[in-house]
């Protein structure tokens, strides 16, 4: 047992910067393997092809649509996003909610949509809607729509882009866009 202490001890630095290596190694294919899940196009390489397309068949309010999806039809929540609620009998609508679904649905309404996988989030919410930020092409509609002041961030349930999300909000509040002018705008 004596050589094992006589080697670990004149080598000890070597094997610790060894072992450092192989941890650092192992924890960047881990982390890449999970951003490979969160930003699929963006770390394939594959930035001009999107993963999946799914028609947009129904624009239900300013954060939830409906899309085609493998012959059925399913609800799609747009994560970090809250948009103003739009009442099913289409009386006592909050402040913002026809604008925000209206805008929705000109921008992707009955286009095709990549729909992207958050992995900070689970597969579906307790209502049984998909969990997903939405790209239509290149251009992420979850940004999108908060950009433009027709949601807001939704602090409940953060997402893995939170922090972008709060910047176009405070990017919106200090412009006063949309529902941040202060003024209810029914449409």
């Amino acid at each position: 047992m004596t050589w094992l202490k006589k080697f670990l001890a004149r080598y000890r630095i070597i094997l610790a910067v060894i072992t450092a290596v192989i941890l650092s190694l192992l924890l960047g294919i881990y982390l890449e393997a999970q951003l490979k899940k969160v930003y699929p196009r963006i770390l394939s390489g594959n930035e001009d092809k999107p993963q999946d397309l799914y028609r947009v068949v129904e624009v239900l309010d300013g954060d939830t649509i409906k899309v085609e999806r493998e012959g059925k039809t399913e609800k799609v929540r747009l994560l970090g996003i809250d948009a103003e609620e739009l009442s099913e009998k289409n009386q006592n609508n909050e402040c913002w909610a026809e604008t925000a679904k209206n805008g929705l649905e000109e921008k992707i309404g009955g286009k095709d949509v990549d729909l992207i996988v958050d992995i900070t989030q689970g597969e579906k919410d307790i209502y049984g809607r998909l969990l997903r930020d939405v790209y239509l092409g290149d251009e992420w509609i979850n940004g999108w729509l908060v950009e433009r002041g027709l949601a807001r961030v939704y602090e409940d349930y953060p997402s893995a882009r939170n922090v972008e999300l709060e910047n176009l909000q405070q990017n919106a509040i200090k412009n006063i866009i949309g529902l941040w002018k202060g003024e209810c705008i029914y449409e």
